[in-house]
Formats: C-alpha cells, sequence, structure tokens
C-alpha cells in the first residue's frame, strides 16, 4: 500500500498520513509513505491527479506499482 501525502492538503498531513502508513505497517500490511516535496514535487493538495503535474506525480507512483507488483 502506498499512503501519498501532498504539500498543501491540510486534511492529510506528513504527521497523519506518515502516522496512518506506521500503523498499517503495525497490523501486518505492507505500507510505504511518500511525502510529495520529499520527492521533489511541490505545489500540491489534496485534488493531485488534477493539478498541472499530474503527469509527474502518476509516473512516480506507476514507477513505485511496478517495483511492487
Amino acid at each position: 500500500m502506498l499512503v501519498v501525502s501532498a504539500e498543501h492538503d491540510r486534511d492529510h498531513t506528513p504527521d497523519n498520513d506518515g502516522a496512518l502508513a506506521t500503523w498499517l505497517g503495525d497490523i501486518g500490511a505492507q505500507s510505504t509513505y511518500w511525502y510529495l516535496p520529499d520527492k521533489g514535487i511541490t505545489g500540491n493538495g489534496h485534488m493531485m491527479m488534477l493539478e498541472n503535474n499530474n503527469a509527474e506525480i502518476a509516473a512516480l507512483i506507476a514507477g513505485w506499482i511496478e517495483a511492487n507488483i
């Protein structure tokens, strides 16, 4: 499972989503957490797939999927 947070998403902060990914791992799920600015992608909010740099985000996520199937 991949949990992704964007820089300007007030409801899904790195603290909250990071804790979610940790909890998922603690109960046995394989989970990864990404904060997009840590990946060099900035300026996004909650609807990141509708924003101007959506192809960059989609490519990053697709790469993770390919590496984890």
